[in-house]
This record gives structure tokens, C-alpha cells and sequence, in this order.
């Protein structure tokens, strides 16, 4: 459980960090991706033993939307300093 906690932190500070649009896509797509850090933990659930799996499973799914919705922030305050750049 620690390790989903650690990786949701270290993600967490990582998209806080970002310095550009790519660098916020690099993270998604390192992160949430096909690939990615996320996916991999919710892929290996199954591999745990059953009275572990739904912990686990929630703890996933909520270090997942943290870092959606962190990202999507991002992306948002992105976009709006787009828009007033444009204006």
C-alpha cells in the first residue's frame, strides 16, 4: 500500500513541478498511459490475495483521479494563460 501512496506523492510533486505543456504530457502519459505507472498497479491487482485486493484497488483508483484531476488542472490554468496570451 505504501508504494501507490509513494507513487501518488512523488506524481503528485512531479505535476506541481512541471515547467511546460509537454512536460505535463510526458507525466500523463508516464503516469496514466497505456504503460503507466497507474495502469501498471491496477493491472496487478488480480495477483494479490482477495481480502487485499479491494484496499488496494481504492487506494489505486484514488491516487488515479488525484492525479487526473491534478493534471487536468494544470492543463486548464494552461489553457486560460493561453487564452489571455492570445488577447
Amino acid at each position: 500500500m505504501s508504494d501507490i501512496e509513494s507513487l501518488s506523492k512523488q506524481a503528485l510533486a512531479d505535476i506541481a513541478a512541471a515547467q511546460s505543456p509537454d512536460a505535463v504530457e510526458q507525466l500523463r502519459v508516464a503516469l496514466l498511459g497505456k504503460n503507466g505507472s497507474i495502469t501498471t498497479q491496477l493491472k496487478q491487482l488480480g495477483a494479490l490475495p482477495a481480502d487485499q485486493r479491494k484496499a488496494a484497488g481504492e487506494a489505486i483508483n484514488r491516487a488515479r483521479d488525484a492525479i487526473g484531476e491534478a493534471l487536468d488542472a494544470l492543463k486548464q490554468a494552461e489553457d486560460a494563460r493561453q487564452q489571455a496570451k492570445a488577447r
